[in-house]
């Protein structure tokens, strides 16, 4: 386990996409905690996938992000699709709870119905985030390739289309991003 993490680091990878509910793992699961506190060592931000997929809806639960949250104080967590419809009033308070810079919201997928319907949010719902935790806490486009670059365009559009101010969509559109990744950039 150690060696992956090692070679991932090593290659200068900064960011995992992990899914629970394709790759059927309980992210509390006690056997995790040396993994994650190498993770957190070497820096490696996770995009977890949030919300329904087809499977279990205990590998989604919330209450399990924000443990892990607390339990790994430094490690970078990304909650891709901030849970869908079924738990995004969750991470918001999981987003709102940690108010530490290195745990985002993502955005991804959650502003058309077209990608999928249950984790569709739209803008009226992100401004309402937006105004609970802030811009800071946001990222768009991790999760791609997924969507067609048409459903892409239009998503950024949505976001550049929010009632927020030019900064805010910024962070939002990479900023974030840049800050998570520590990019010299950003």
């Amino acid at each position: 386990m150690f060696a992956a993490i090692d070679l991932l680091a090593g290659e200068g990878i900064r960011l995992a996409k992990v899914h629970p509910s394709v790759d059927l793992h309980d992210i509390s699961d006690p056997a995790l905690h040396p993994f994650y506190a190498r993770v957190e060592e070497k820096g490696i931000a996770l995009d977890y996938h949030t919300g329904p997929h087809g499977t279990r809806l205990a590998f989604a639960k919330p209450e399990k992000f924000d443990t892990l949250a607390w339990d790994h104080p430094r490690l970078k967590l990304v909650f891709e699709h901030l849970g869908g419809r079924t738990y995004c009033e969750e991470f918001t308070a999981i987003l709102f709870n940690h108010r530490r810079r290195d745990i985002f919201g993502g955005l991804t997928s959650v502003l058309t119905t077209q990608a999928n319907r249950i984790w569709y949010l739209g803008p009226e719902r992100i401004l309402e985030i937006i105004r609970c935790v802030g811009a800071d806490k946001l990222i768009f486009g991790l999760d791609f390739p997924w969507n067609s670059p048409e459903t892409n365009k239009r998503e950024i559009e949505m976001i550049r289309a929010l009632e927020i101010s030019p900064e805010e969509k910024d962070k939002i559109l990479g900023g974030n991003l840049s800050r998570l990744l520590n990019l010299k950039n950003g």
